[in-house]
């Protein structure tokens, strides 16, 4: 457990095999956001079938075109097929009206609602050879954030957000969703009141170190030089300090 490789074998044999995307459950600081970085390495041959992945960090954005922007700017990052990109600018160019130069419509691609580009940029992907794997990081913060917006201002932002990522999942079986929310993202529907936009999702629960897994995590980062200063602790006081905090304290140990 101290390399979540089970977690980790969990989350890889389901995008292999299944048809749902993944919400990964757990408290703060206990391993969420590493799970998903070392998926990237995973996806790249460690564990066998590789992906196109992308990762954003949703916490930051600040409303669902941002959240959006952000995930058609990583997917515009992959080398895509000719025939995708094609495709991409093929739809945007019957969106936009006058000269059909090819640079104009690149300055279109740039100005389109960000959920149209996500979406077509799914729909251009149908049929590649390779599955996609979107992982994003802290999405209950940002439903948090839309949920606090519409109670202030009274609107349905985070209901709208929700059912455009529902629609996405379910309709591009090519791409998986990884997504991890530390504050409990089916709390922050409910309060919403739109808790059926997640039925689609397949629950990952993530736990916290045990005090022999935290021991196990420190040796592994000791020996590669990822903990700077050595620490004396007895079995008791080290047992307390991973009890009382979990992950936590193994990250926060390896800083130094």
């Amino acid at each position: 457990m101290a390399d979540r490789m089970t977690e980790r074998k969990k989350l890889f044999a389901h995008c292999v095999t299944g048809q749902e995307s993944v919400l990964m459950h757990g408290n703060r600081r206990i391993g969420k956001s590493w799970i998903l970085a070392t998926f990237e390495d995973d996806a790249n041959g460690n564990l066998g079938q590789p992906f196109r992945v992308v990762r954003f960090d949703a916490q930051g954005a600040s409303n669902e075109d941002v959240f959006f922007r952000g995930i058609a700017n990583e997917l515009a990052q992959l080398s895509f097929k000719q025939g995708a990109v094609a495709a991409m600018k093929t739809w945007f160019k019957g969106l936009w009206t006058g000269s059909s130069s090819s640079d104009t419509i690149d300055r279109t691609l740039t100005t389109v609602d960000s959920y149209g580009r996500v979406r077509q940029t799914l729909k251009s992907m149908e049929g590649e050879s390779l599955h996609l794997v979107i992982l994003v990081d802290e999405i209950a913060v940002f439903c948090l954030r839309l949920l606090r917006l519409d109670e202030d201002k009274k609107t349905n932002q985070l209901d709208i957000f929700l059912s455009q990522l529902r629609d996405l999942r379910l309709k591009y079986k090519n791409a998986r969703w990884i997504l991890t929310g530390s504050i409990g993202l089916h709390w922050v529907a409910k309060r919403g009141g739109v808790s059926g936009a997640l039925n689609d999702l397949k629950i990952l629960h993530v736990k916290p170190f045990d005090p022999d897994d935290a021991r196990k995590f420190l040796d592994t980062y000791t020996v590669s030089s990822r903990v700077i200063t050595p620490y004396l602790f007895s079995d008791d006081a080290f047992d307390w300090i991973v009890t009382n905090y979990g992950m936590l304290s193994a990250w926060g140990l390896m800083g130094g």
